[in-house]
């Protein structure tokens, strides 16, 4: 009998250090996954700051029918914006990097056209186009009406859409607000200032001064 206790009492050591070295095992494991998920966001962070400095002097052009822009599209965006700002601000037409239509498959007959992204040289120039396209949103180019935004990547669009519930309340009521690169929500209300990076502390701000009811009601 005192052997067999003694067996039992070996194999139970055997066990405990068993389990000992799985939970060692377990514990270097969640450091490592700590690590590597520390490694991911610092890594997505730098392809998101390359995106937004690749992006910089994009703007998006939608509504120009496929083809129009020809075997140079550089040069008839170029001309296009020179004449649709105005000679006074652009004499000569702005100095463009490139144009070209989204890389998505051109689309069949009677489908929208794909939208133009083009890089201006100078980001003074791309501000300035943007300030005029925002002022004169119905805008017409040989009988097509076009608009002129900003070209975002589909995760900074994703994320500035998440502020839509908010700024759709704060149109409504007037209040002045915008959108600062890449999703930041400014609004200036009773003469005050407000800044916001979350969507639902903007959600709440207009719940909260009655702009929206709240839950819809």
């Amino acid at each position: 009998q005192g052997k067999i206790l003694e067996a039992q009492g070996a194999t139970i050591k055997e066990l405990e250090k068993a389990a000992t070295d799985a939970s060692d095992r377990v514990i270097s494991l969640e450091r490592g996954m700590v690590k590597l998920s520390a490694t991911q966001g610092s890594l997505k962070g730098r392809v998101d700051d390359q995106e937004i400095s690749s992006r910089r002097q994009n703007i998006k052009i939608v509504g120009l029918p496929e083809g129009i822009e020809g075997r140079n599209p550089t040069t008839f965006v170029a001309a296009m914006l020179g004449s649709l700002v105005g000679r006074e601000t652009f004499p000569t037409p702005p100095e463009m990097d490139r144009a070209h239509r989204s890389l998505r498959p051109k689309p069949k007959e009677g489908e929208k056209p794909r939208a133009v992204i083009a890089r201006l040289h100078r980001y003074r120039d791309r501000e300035t186009i943007l300030r005029w396209a925002k002022e004169n949103r119905a805008c017409n180019w040989d009988g097509h009406a076009i608009r002129i935004y900003e070209d975002f990547g589909a995760d900074i669009a994703k994320r500035r859409a998440e502020f839509n519930r908010a700024k759709a309340a704060l149109y409504k009521n007037k209040v002045r607000f915008g959108m600062l690169y890449p999703a930041k929500l400014w609004v200036t209300y009773q003469h005050k200032e407000y800044f916001f990076t979350a969507p639902a502390e903007a959600n709440r701000f207009v719940e909260e001064h009655g702009l929206e009811k709240r839950h819809g009601k």
